[in-house]
């Protein structure tokens, strides 16, 4: 298995490159250790999982914002190792159901008349493929591999390489890195009622789009419904790079420690500077090693599914109507694995 890339110092760093990076990578350290902290503690839920947001805003910051200028001005560039070709297989599949056969009662306000429409009951799979990142550890228990365990591959790439990987698919669509780490930077809080249909029909009149292909938000709502333990796993891929971000920096400071130093003494626009560099470099220093985070459990959300199609109502004739209904799907998948390689 090959050696993690350690990169060097930049050419050319300057004091306020220096300054700058290592307050967005303490930043990613603080929250690491936070991390560390609440697992080794046995936290709530949400400690964990806003310990991963954050890191995902600081990601952001430091890798997608200006072409990844808060890492590359401080660190040479084309160390990111490449995500490894996935085996195919399947992690686990999950079927749950999703809507019991329903009767919905109405009146047609025309006519008076009222009607009762029955719908079939919906199941719904989830297929876990294989995914980077997670591998079954006992039965029906999944883990978050070690850096060494996710990355096995020696072949490096530039910073932007790196972020246009694809790293998985949901249903067909892909998500590159960059697109994982916006998507938890920006999107968690998002509010998913205009996605999704918890009851699998519509309980009034309403237009029926034309069939459109799913936008990235939509595919980001299937993604989060497959979750190990408290994690969806685009919060997995962003833990997994803010962890290796925070060993290479680490490795990077101490054996370049003597360049660190002439640097931060370069720095004099207040007495306070230096002190906050050697805070900010200790931060990362004591940061922990997390290896692999074992024992986590397969969850879905069956009220948040991406639902079956509706079915209309107050059409002219009852019969059409319960017919259409009749037909309705009783069983859908959402797929989620590694992305295939283009070919």
């Amino acid at each position: 298995m090959p050696a993690i890339p350690i990169p060097k110092l930049a050419r050319g760093t300057t004091h306020q490159d220096l300054a700058r990076g290592l307050l967005a990578i303490s930043d990613v350290a603080d929250q690491v250790s936070r991390l560390s902290d609440a697992l080794r503690n046995t936290k709530p839920d949400g400690v964990l999982t806003g310990c991963v947001r954050q890191m995902s805003v600081s990601l952001r910051s430091i890798l997608v914002e200006k072409k990844g200028r808060l890492f590359t001005r401080l660190f040479q560039d084309g160390h990111f190792p490449r995500w490894p070709a996935m085996r195919r297989g399947m992690l686990a599949k999950v079927v749950v159901d999703a809507s019991p056969p329903m009767e919905v009662e109405y009146e047609i306000q025309q006519t008076g008349e009222r009607r009762r429409l029955r719908t079939p009951p919906y199941r719904h799979g989830f297929v876990v493929n294989t995914l980077h990142g997670i591998k079954k550890c006992a039965s029906e228990r999944f883990a978050i591999l070690a850096i060494t365990e996710v990355w096995t591959r020696s072949e490096t790439v530039n910073v932007a390489d790196w972020l246009k990987q694809p790293i998985f698919e949901v249903d067909g669509l892909v998500y590159d890195l960059e697109m994982t780490i916006k998507t938890v930077a920006d999107k968690e809080g998002a509010h998913i009622d205009p996605v999704v249909d918890s009851e699998g029909i519509y309980t009034g009149n309403r237009t029926t789009p034309a069939a459109r292909p799913p936008s990235n938000d939509e595919a980001f709502v299937r993604s989060r419904l497959v979750k190990f333990g408290p994690f969806t796993y685009p919060q997995i891929v962003v833990f997994c790079v803010a962890r290796y971000l925070v060993t290479i920096a680490k490795a990077s400071l101490t054996k370049n420690s003597s360049d660190v130093r002439s640097l931060s003494q370069q720095i004099s626009l207040t007495p306070a500077t230096p002190l906050a560099i050697r805070e900010r470099l200790a931060i990362i220093k004591a940061c922990p090693s997390i290896g692999r985070i074992e024992g986590l459990p397969l969850h879905v959300t069956p009220e948040r599914l991406v639902m079956r199609p509706p079915t209309a109502l107050g059409l002219d004739s009852f019969d059409d109507e319960q017919k259409r209904a009749a037909r309705l799907p009783e069983y859908g998948e959402t797929c989620i694995g590694a992305a295939r390689e283009l070919r």
